[in-house]
């Protein structure tokens, strides 16, 4: 994994060595930074560097790191939970409690939580609901987390 950058690093590079494109380099950005070394004579990457200085100190961190570390933020363990979770509960054959939402295998008669008569999630209503993967419990299609336990839902 790539080390992550930090901002006012990039900062002071560019402001003190911008000219030469040793923040360009830092950053990531190889094509630029051979350039600026290749000008660095004509004076113009001196400028280009301080103006660089501004955009990097000027940008706020969340920005910062969508543009210059977004491979280190690409995979942590929870969203490949997450991902884990969605694709587990696409499964079609499931059977839904109409009670309390929990998925329950196909061949299943009652709901495993609750005991109650397990229906297919076929019907119109159910098209419109979304299933706690924590919980259970049935949420609109617009809901982002779970009224019921706070979960993030997925779809």
């Amino acid at each position: 994994m790539e080390d992550r950058k930090d901002r006012l690093v990039a900062t002071l590079l560019a402001f003190f060595l911008g000219g030469f494109g040793i923040h360009k380099f830092y950053l990531g950005r190889i094509f630029p930074g051979i350039l600026y070394l290749l000008f660095f004579w004509t004076s113009i990457p001196f400028f280009l560097g301080v103006i660089d200085a501004i955009f990097l100190i000027t940008m706020n961190q969340k920005r910062f790191d969508i543009v210059y570390n977004s491979s280190y933020f690409k995979l942590i363990p929870k969203d490949e939970e997450l991902m884990r979770r969605k694709e587990s509960n696409v499964n079609k054959k499931d059977v839904y409690c109409p009670n309390c939402g929990n998925a329950n295998e196909w061949n299943y008669a009652f709901c495993g939580h609750c005991g109650t008569k397990a229906t297919s999630k076929s019907t119109a209503d159910e098209a419109n609901r979304v299933y706690c993967s924590k919980c259970g419990n049935p949420n609109s299609i617009e809901d982002t987390f779970c009224s019921q336990c706070g979960e993030m839902l997925s779809l």
